[in-house]
Protein backbone atom coordinates (compact mmCIF):
# COMPACT_ATOMS: atom_id res chain seq x y z
CA UNK A 1 0.00 0.00 0.00
CA UNK A 2 0.92 3.74 -0.54
CA UNK A 3 -0.21 6.79 1.33
CA UNK A 4 -0.21 10.27 -1.26
CA UNK A 5 -1.63 13.24 0.20
CA UNK A 6 -4.73 12.51 1.61
CA UNK A 7 -5.14 9.54 -0.68
CA UNK A 8 -5.02 6.03 0.24
CA UNK A 9 -3.88 3.70 -2.75
CA UNK A 10 -4.03 -0.18 -1.42
CA UNK A 11 -2.44 -2.64 -3.85
CA UNK A 12 -1.58 -6.15 -3.56
CA UNK A 13 -1.74 -6.56 0.36
CA UNK A 14 -3.68 -8.68 3.16
CA UNK A 15 -3.67 -6.59 6.06
CA UNK A 16 -4.66 -2.21 5.61
CA UNK A 17 -5.18 0.01 8.14
CA UNK A 18 -6.49 3.03 7.16
CA UNK A 19 -5.76 6.92 8.96
CA UNK A 20 -9.30 8.65 10.08
CA UNK A 21 -7.81 11.50 8.06
CA UNK A 22 -8.08 10.37 4.32
CA UNK A 23 -10.32 11.50 1.88
CA UNK A 24 -10.27 9.17 -0.67
CA UNK A 25 -9.56 5.55 -0.83
CA UNK A 26 -8.29 3.84 -4.36
CA UNK A 27 -8.48 -0.26 -3.88
CA UNK A 28 -7.99 -2.23 -7.32
CA UNK A 29 -7.99 -6.28 -7.55
CA UNK A 30 -7.83 -7.24 -4.09
CA UNK A 31 -7.99 -10.49 -4.12
CA UNK A 32 -6.61 -11.43 -0.65
CA UNK A 33 -7.42 -8.71 1.63
CA UNK A 34 -9.44 -10.24 4.29
CA UNK A 35 -8.44 -7.75 7.11
CA UNK A 36 -9.62 -3.81 6.52
CA UNK A 37 -9.39 -1.55 9.14
CA UNK A 38 -10.25 2.18 9.02
CA UNK A 39 -9.56 4.50 11.97
CA UNK A 40 -12.75 7.09 11.04
CA UNK A 41 -14.93 7.41 7.80
CA UNK A 42 -16.31 11.48 8.09
CA UNK A 43 -13.49 12.81 5.95
CA UNK A 44 -13.74 9.84 3.20
CA UNK A 45 -15.64 11.80 -0.12
CA UNK A 46 -14.17 9.59 -3.18
CA UNK A 47 -14.06 5.55 -3.31
CA UNK A 48 -12.42 3.82 -6.49
CA UNK A 49 -13.09 0.47 -5.50
CA UNK A 50 -12.64 -2.31 -8.38
CA UNK A 51 -12.12 -5.71 -8.42
CA UNK A 52 -11.89 -6.70 -4.80
CA UNK A 53 -14.22 -9.29 -3.93
CA UNK A 54 -13.49 -9.18 -0.10
CA UNK A 55 -14.75 -5.93 0.41
CA UNK A 56 -18.02 -5.13 1.96
CA UNK A 57 -18.16 -2.36 -0.39
CA UNK A 58 -22.47 -1.76 0.98
CA UNK A 59 -20.85 -1.52 4.74
CA UNK A 60 -18.23 0.90 4.00
CA UNK A 61 -20.71 3.14 2.08
CA UNK A 62 -23.14 2.92 4.79
CA UNK A 63 -20.32 4.32 7.33
CA UNK A 64 -18.79 6.67 4.78
CA UNK A 65 -21.90 9.04 4.96
CA UNK A 66 -19.82 11.96 3.29
CA UNK A 67 -18.77 10.04 -0.25
CA UNK A 68 -20.09 11.74 -3.24
CA UNK A 69 -17.88 10.39 -5.62
CA UNK A 70 -17.27 6.68 -6.80
CA UNK A 71 -15.90 4.37 -8.76
CA UNK A 72 -17.22 1.02 -8.46
CA UNK A 73 -16.63 -2.47 -10.36
CA UNK A 74 -17.06 -5.90 -9.61
CA UNK A 75 -20.06 -5.59 -7.30
CA UNK A 76 -22.16 -8.69 -6.41
CA UNK A 77 -25.39 -7.50 -4.84
CA UNK A 78 -28.07 -8.21 -3.08
CA UNK A 79 -30.03 -5.33 -1.53
CA UNK A 80 -33.41 -5.48 0.38
CA UNK A 81 -34.44 -2.24 -1.59
CA UNK A 82 -33.25 0.26 -3.54
CA UNK A 83 -31.97 3.05 -0.94
CA UNK A 84 -28.05 2.28 -1.70
CA UNK A 85 -28.83 2.64 -5.28
CA UNK A 86 -30.56 5.81 -5.07
CA UNK A 87 -27.74 7.36 -3.30
CA UNK A 88 -24.93 6.26 -5.46
CA UNK A 89 -27.16 7.80 -8.51
CA UNK A 90 -26.64 10.88 -6.80
CA UNK A 91 -23.41 10.96 -6.87
CA UNK A 92 -20.62 11.87 -9.09
CA UNK A 93 -18.17 9.72 -10.57
CA UNK A 94 -14.19 8.89 -11.61
CA UNK A 95 -13.45 7.21 -15.03
CA UNK A 96 -11.62 4.58 -16.12
CA UNK A 97 -8.96 7.43 -16.51
CA UNK A 98 -8.96 8.92 -13.23
CA UNK A 99 -10.72 11.65 -14.75
CA UNK A 100 -14.31 13.32 -12.76
CA UNK A 101 -17.30 12.84 -14.13
CA UNK A 102 -20.83 14.04 -13.53
CA UNK A 103 -22.64 10.88 -12.48
CA UNK A 104 -21.54 7.65 -10.31
CA UNK A 105 -19.80 4.54 -12.38
CA UNK A 106 -21.41 0.92 -11.08
CA UNK A 107 -20.54 -2.11 -12.78
CA UNK A 108 -20.95 -6.02 -12.11
CA UNK A 109 -24.55 -7.23 -10.76
CA UNK A 110 -27.20 -6.31 -8.26
CA UNK A 111 -30.59 -7.83 -7.06
CA UNK A 112 -33.44 -5.99 -5.63
CA UNK A 113 -37.09 -7.71 -5.14
CA UNK A 114 -38.48 -4.22 -6.67
CA UNK A 115 -37.50 -1.66 -8.46
CA UNK A 116 -40.11 1.39 -9.99
CA UNK A 117 -40.25 1.52 -13.83
CA UNK A 118 -38.43 4.76 -13.39
CA UNK A 119 -35.84 3.99 -11.35
CA UNK A 120 -35.22 1.05 -13.68
CA UNK A 121 -34.49 3.21 -16.56
CA UNK A 122 -32.72 5.69 -14.96
CA UNK A 123 -29.99 2.94 -13.94
CA UNK A 124 -29.78 1.65 -17.14
CA UNK A 125 -28.89 4.65 -18.66
CA UNK A 126 -26.78 6.08 -16.09
CA UNK A 127 -24.99 2.48 -15.48
CA UNK A 128 -24.80 0.26 -18.62
CA UNK A 129 -22.19 -2.37 -17.44
CA UNK A 130 -24.63 -2.90 -14.13
CA UNK A 131 -27.07 -5.63 -14.68
CA UNK A 132 -30.06 -5.21 -12.34
CA UNK A 133 -32.13 -8.63 -11.55
CA UNK A 134 -35.05 -7.68 -9.69
CA UNK A 135 -38.67 -9.87 -8.99
CA UNK A 136 -41.60 -7.03 -9.42
CA UNK A 137 -41.23 -4.25 -11.43
CA UNK A 138 -43.72 -1.20 -10.27
CA UNK A 139 -45.43 0.03 -13.34
CA UNK A 140 -45.62 3.86 -13.25
CA UNK A 141 -46.90 6.65 -15.05
CA UNK A 142 -45.43 10.42 -15.94
CA UNK A 143 -47.56 13.21 -14.45
CA UNK A 144 -46.91 16.67 -15.91
CA UNK A 145 -47.53 20.04 -13.95
CA UNK A 146 -47.78 22.80 -16.53
CA UNK A 147 -48.34 26.80 -16.63
CA UNK A 148 -51.43 28.26 -18.54
CA UNK A 149 -49.14 28.24 -21.94
CA UNK A 150 -48.53 24.50 -21.29
CA UNK A 151 -44.73 25.54 -20.10
CA UNK A 152 -43.71 22.12 -17.82
CA UNK A 153 -43.77 23.02 -14.30
CA UNK A 154 -43.07 19.52 -12.39
CA UNK A 155 -42.57 16.21 -13.75
CA UNK A 156 -43.65 13.37 -11.58
CA UNK A 157 -43.31 9.87 -11.97
CA UNK A 158 -46.12 8.01 -10.14
CA UNK A 159 -47.03 4.13 -9.28
CA UNK A 160 -50.17 2.68 -10.94
CA UNK A 161 -53.14 4.03 -8.95
CA UNK A 162 -51.01 6.51 -6.56
CA UNK A 163 -51.09 9.74 -6.39
CA UNK A 164 -49.37 12.32 -7.49
CA UNK A 165 -47.81 14.83 -5.06
CA UNK A 166 -48.68 18.71 -5.23
CA UNK A 167 -44.97 20.03 -6.30
CA UNK A 168 -45.91 23.60 -4.43
CA UNK A 169 -46.39 22.08 -1.26
CA UNK A 170 -44.05 19.09 -0.91
CA UNK A 171 -41.25 19.21 1.56
CA UNK A 172 -38.64 18.25 -0.51
CA UNK A 173 -37.69 21.05 -3.45
CA UNK A 174 -41.20 22.60 -3.79
CA UNK A 175 -41.70 24.60 -6.90
CA UNK A 176 -42.66 28.48 -7.21
CA UNK A 177 -46.30 29.36 -7.38
CA UNK A 178 -47.17 29.71 -11.35
CA UNK A 179 -48.10 33.32 -12.70
CA UNK A 180 -49.90 34.25 -15.58
CA UNK A 181 -48.55 37.92 -16.74
CA UNK A 182 -51.44 40.62 -16.32
CA UNK A 183 -53.36 41.72 -19.56
CA UNK A 184 -54.57 45.25 -20.42
CA UNK A 185 -57.71 44.53 -18.70
CA UNK A 186 -57.30 41.63 -16.38
CA UNK A 187 -55.01 40.23 -13.41
CA UNK A 188 -54.88 36.81 -13.12
CA UNK A 189 -54.46 34.62 -9.84
CA UNK A 190 -53.41 31.06 -9.80
CA UNK A 191 -56.16 29.11 -8.20
CA UNK A 192 -55.16 25.71 -8.11
CA UNK A 193 -55.07 22.90 -10.64
CA UNK A 194 -57.56 21.80 -13.64
CA UNK A 195 -57.65 17.81 -12.87
CA UNK A 196 -57.14 15.66 -9.44
CA UNK A 197 -54.00 14.35 -8.42
CA UNK A 198 -55.48 11.07 -7.02
CA UNK A 199 -55.99 7.32 -9.01
CA UNK A 200 -53.32 7.90 -11.51
CA UNK A 201 -53.90 4.60 -13.88
CA UNK A 202 -52.26 7.02 -17.18
CA UNK A 203 -50.11 9.53 -18.22
CA UNK A 204 -51.91 12.65 -16.97
CA UNK A 205 -50.87 16.51 -17.42
CA UNK A 206 -52.25 18.77 -15.34
CA UNK A 207 -52.69 22.56 -15.83
CA UNK A 208 -52.61 25.69 -13.70
CA UNK A 209 -55.91 27.47 -13.62
CA UNK A 210 -56.12 31.82 -12.69
CA UNK A 211 -59.32 33.47 -10.77
CA UNK A 212 -59.20 37.28 -13.01
CA UNK A 213 -60.18 40.11 -11.58
CA UNK A 214 -60.25 43.37 -13.61
CA UNK A 215 -57.42 45.07 -13.41
CA UNK A 216 -56.89 48.63 -11.64
CA UNK A 217 -54.70 51.96 -12.37
CA UNK A 218 -53.50 55.02 -10.78
CA UNK A 219 -54.69 58.29 -12.61
CA UNK A 220 -52.57 61.28 -11.76
CA UNK A 221 -53.69 64.30 -12.70
CA UNK A 222 -50.67 67.24 -12.95
CA UNK A 223 -50.70 70.97 -14.12
CA UNK A 224 -47.14 72.11 -14.18
CA UNK A 225 -45.60 69.74 -12.79
CA UNK A 226 -47.70 69.37 -9.99
CA UNK A 227 -49.97 66.52 -8.92
CA UNK A 228 -53.33 67.99 -8.17
CA UNK A 229 -55.35 64.52 -7.73
CA UNK A 230 -54.37 60.60 -7.55
CA UNK A 231 -57.04 58.57 -8.16
CA UNK A 232 -57.45 54.94 -8.77
CA UNK A 233 -60.29 52.80 -10.68
CA UNK A 234 -60.82 49.78 -12.38
CA UNK A 235 -60.39 49.43 -16.09
CA UNK A 236 -62.91 51.10 -18.35
CA UNK A 237 -64.31 53.12 -15.21
CA UNK A 238 -64.41 56.38 -15.06
CA UNK A 239 -63.07 58.80 -12.86
CA UNK A 240 -63.89 61.88 -11.32
CA UNK A 241 -61.30 65.03 -11.76
CA UNK A 242 -62.02 67.58 -9.29
CA UNK A 243 -60.42 70.84 -10.81
CA UNK A 244 -61.12 71.29 -13.83
CA UNK A 245 -64.19 69.30 -14.11
CA UNK A 246 -63.92 66.61 -15.94
CA UNK A 247 -64.68 62.54 -16.38
CA UNK A 248 -61.82 60.48 -18.12
CA UNK A 249 -61.95 57.05 -18.78
CA UNK A 250 -59.52 54.08 -17.99
CA UNK A 251 -58.66 52.24 -21.47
Amino acid sequence: RSLVGSEMCIRDSKLAQLPDTLTSINMKNLMYLTNLSIAGYDSISTLIIENCDTIDVKDLLNKARNVNRVRITGVDWTLEDTSLLERIYKMAGIDKNGYNVDRAVLAGTVHVPIVKQQQLYDYREAWPDLEIVFNTMVEQFVVKFVNYDDTVLDTQYVDKGGNAVDPLTRADNPIDTPTKPSSVSTDFTFNGWDLPLTAIFSDRTIKATYSETTRRYTIKYVSSGVTLQESTGLYLSLIHISEPTRLLSIS
